[in-house]
């Protein structure tokens, strides 16, 4: 559906960009679709490792149960995706991030199945890359995006200090700033480089579920 959709609505140069489960959608495209895109953009997307089916999580439970704790996930899910709650404009923005009804979760999580997308899966990509991660991510280990860095052949991590795994809300003026300067860049000098601003440690690359505490993924 996500190729579909790229081919329906993309232009002669596209820029994708996506966040934490959304990179993976982005690496698929930017794998089949690599010639079609000039830039890759992905914020909190974790290792470069394929997601499986958790044999038995929480996202297993019925609907309607799910309904019912939807009040403590939540509370988990914003504790662990923002550092800080003076850098929104209010609340309510915070909520918004995580108000999704309970059978659109359970969806999402338990439809993370995607073998094809190992280390060696990344490798293969060629599409000049910006990854972007916040220091005091709850979610996706630092480690992971390292990880991430290592794999991709055209790359550039920007690990930004004091936020978490929602840091485009967080800072958004310094997102913004990293993405428009990355677009703007010349394309050879991109292809060039391989730029981490921090000294990488190797990721560990299991296969796991995306941007739901572990502890939350096992009963």
């Amino acid at each position: 559906d996500i190729t579909a959709i790229f081919e329906r609505y993309s232009g002669k140069k596209n820029v994708v960009i996506g966040h934490s489960y959304g990179c993976t959608f982005c690496t698929l495209l930017a794998h089949e679709q690599g010639p079609r895109m000039s830039r890759l953009v992905m914020v909190s997307g974790g290792a470069p490792s394929p997601l499986e089916p958790q044999p038995c999580h929480i996202f297993c439970l019925p609907v309607c149960l799910l309904d019912c704790i939807s009040p403590m996930l939540v509370k988990c899910f914003l504790r662990r995706a923002f550092n800080t709650q003076d850098q929104l404009s209010t609340v309510e923005d915070m909520h918004k991030s995580f108000n999704v009804p309970a059978h659109v979760l359970r969806g999402t999580m338990v439809g993370q199945v995607w073998h094809e997308g190992d280390e060696v899966y990344h490798t293969e990509i060629e599409v000049p890359t910006l990854l972007i991660h916040g220091r005091q991510d709850g979610l996706v280990p630092l480690q992971d995006e390292y990880g991430m860095a290592e794999a991709l052949p055209h790359c550039r991590l920007e690990v930004i200090e004091d936020v978490s795994h929602m840091v485009m809300m967080e800072c958004p003026d310094r997102v913004n700033q990293l993405i428009h300067d990355f677009i703007l860049q010349d394309s050879e000098e991109l292809f060039s480089q391989k730029h981490v601003n921090r000294s990488p440690s190797r990721a560990s690359l299991r296969s796991t579920s995306k941007a739901i505490p572990a502890h939350l993924l096992t009963s």
